[in-house]
């Protein structure tokens, strides 16, 4: 099922409860929702929306970051230094959880935590209980070692989810580590949004048809431009080409998009390297933040139900076994797609060969 914005979302659930003329008031794109009923059924699909958050962890929302670890340090805010899997800045918000994947060989979970430094031999962290490494890092011996074996993570609140680490490395270190981080609240007043998360400049990943060749001051998409035709800037990303290299190699210039063609032009600085990917990371499409033509992550149908639902029961009216949007058909429709998901993650089995 297609994504749906907040905008989209709130038109579905008026057209449900028997407001078609309401549904066709609602503000055009571009514009912040003013009434006050609108605004209280939006304020349902967030609800919704965060209840559904906190059932599972859907895959959808698994964000992995990457973070320098600076040398000594045993705690550190969790913000991503970009060319990897998330934009530079990102970071995941308080109310994220660990992703953990069941080991067969080491006969539990483990978490998706870790240390990247050299490239080709990355190893796992081992997650330690959060009064334990306080413990170990407060009494024991802190003289820094070559590389960190445990960590925790810590939600302070307000957005603030702090790496801890034992014992201190005495260089910094790459570190990634997958969350489940929920979506933020969507704003109904904020007409110009159209972000996923609140750090979001505009971030996607496109696919030219061939990996750029050294010198390219220009390049070929697999699929027309979809957005407004402008200049952009273009993160290309390959390993490193030197055996043992440390991390991943990258260029970031701009480039001129026209919506509509595949011909991606007049590069700022010809290419450097012969191990870029085909596959690159392009910023600065979106604006505004998150508002009314935020896309909801959450599958529309749960909503949808879950919507309309707390909606006629705030209009009392009577909701028996058999209603269309009750409480039921709300909680079969999220059972049925956490079973889909937990499928889709394999079943929570990590394969290690």
């Amino acid at each position: 099922m297609a994504t749906l914005t907040l905008r989209q979302m709130l038109v579905r659930t008026l057209t449900n409860i028997g407001e078609p003329l309401s549904a066709a008031n609602v503000p055009t794109v571009g514009n912040p929702i003013t009434d006050s009923y609108q605004l209280q059924l939006c304020n349902f699909i967030n609800h919704i929306k965060e209840e559904c958050e906190q059932e599972h962890q859907w895959s959808r929302r698994w964000q992995t970051f990457t973070m320098g670890y600076v040398s000594g340090n045993n705690f550190q805010q969790i913000y991503d230094i970009g060319g990897y899997f998330q934009p530079a800045g990102a970071y995941p918000y308080s109310g994220c959880q660990v992703v953990r994947q069941h080991n067969p060989k080491m006969g539990r979970e483990v978490a998706l935590c870790f240390d990247i430094t050299t490239f080709g031999i990355p190893f796992v962290l081992d997650e330690m209980p959060f009064a334990d490494l306080l413990y170990y890092n407060t009494v024991l011996n802190q003289t820094p070692v070559a590389y960190s074996t445990n960590f925790v993570v810590q939600d302070q609140g307000n957005d603030n989810v702090q790496l801890l680490m034992y014992p201190g490395a005495n260089t910094t270190r790459n570190i990634q580590i997958t969350l489940y981080n929920p979506q933020q609240y969507i704003d109904p007043t904020n007409g110009s949004g159209n972000q996923t998360d609140i750090w979001n400049t505009g971030v996607t990943n496109i696919s030219f048809n061939a990996t750029p060749t050294l010198g390219a001051t220009s390049g070929t998409l697999l699929i027309p431009w979809p957005y407004a035709s402008g200049t952009y800037t273009v993160t290309f990303t390959g390993p490193n080409p030197v055996t043992l290299g440390t991390g991943v190699v990258n260029q970031t210039l701009t480039a001129m998009f026209t919506q509509g063609s595949t011909a991606v032009t007049a590069f700022s600085a010809a290419i450097n390297n012969t191990s870029f990917s085909a596959i690159v990371v392009v910023q600065g499409f979106l604006s505004g933040g998150m508002g009314c033509d935020s896309p909801i992550l959450m599958d529309s149908r749960m909503i949808e139900l879950g919507a309309a639902w707390y909606a006629l029961s705030e209009r009392g009216e009577s909701l028996g076994a058999n209603d269309m949007f009750s409480e039921d058909k709300y909680k079969r429709a999220m059972d049925d797609l956490v079973a889909k998901d937990i499928a889709l993650q394999g079943d929570l089995v990590m394969i290690v060969s």
